[in-house]
C-alpha cells in the first residue's frame, strides 16, 4: 500500500525528499525514546517525507526526519490503556491537527490519529487507511493544480 501512496503523491505532484539516512531515522528514534517499526523505518528510507510545507490532494503534510526534528511537537498522556508519549510525524490543513507515532511501554510504538482519536497497531495499518478510505479519517479532497 505504500508504494500505491507514493505513486498517488507523485501524480499530485507532491515534492517528495529522498529516502532518510540512517543517522535521520536514528535522530527520528532518539526524539521518539523507541526504535522505529520495520514498516514505518522503510517507509523513511524510500521518502524522507514531502518538502516543508508542501501537502497532497487531502491537505496533509507528511514530515520529513529534519522536519520533526526543528517541530518537535511531542506530547505526553494517559488513558484507560496507560500512559505514552508520542510525536508528531504529518500535521493536516497546516496544522490544524496531526497524525502521532504513540509510544506505549517505552517500547510499542503505533499510530493516533487525533481527529478522529482512532489508533492504528501499526504504521501499515495507518497507510492502508489513508490509502483506501481516507473519508473516515475526516481528509477532504483539495485541488491541486494552479490557478
Amino acid at each position: 500500500m505504500m508504494h500505491q501512496l507514493l505513486d498517488r503523491w507523485r501524480r499530485e505532484g507532491v515534492g517528495l525528499q529522498g529516502g532518510a539516512h540512517e543517522g535521520d531515522i536514528a535522530a527520528i528514534e532518539g526524539l521518539m525514546g523507541a526504535s522505529l517499526p520495520d514498516d514505518a523505518r522503510a517507509f523513511y528510507a524510500c521518502v524522507n517525507g514531502m518538502q516543508d510545507f508542501d501537502y497532497d490532494g487531502r491537505f496533509v503534510s507528511m514530515w520529513s526526519a529534519e522536519r520533526m526534528l526543528s517541530e518537535r511537537e511531542v506530547a505526553t498522556g494517559a488513558e484507560d490503556r496507560g500512559e505514552f508519549v508520542q510525536v508528531a510525524f504529518a500535521d493536516v490543513m497546516i496544522s490544524s491537527w496531526f497524525f502521532w507515532f504513540r509510544i506505549r511501554d517505552q517500547c510499542r510504538v503505533t499510530v493516533f490519529a487525533e481527529l478522529t482519536a482512532e489508533e492504528f497497531p501499526n504504521f501499515s495499518a495507518f497507510v492502508d487507511r489513508y490509502v483506501q478510505d481516507p473519508d473516515t479519517l475526516c481528509l477532504v479532497a483539495v485541488d491541486r493544480r494552479p490557478t
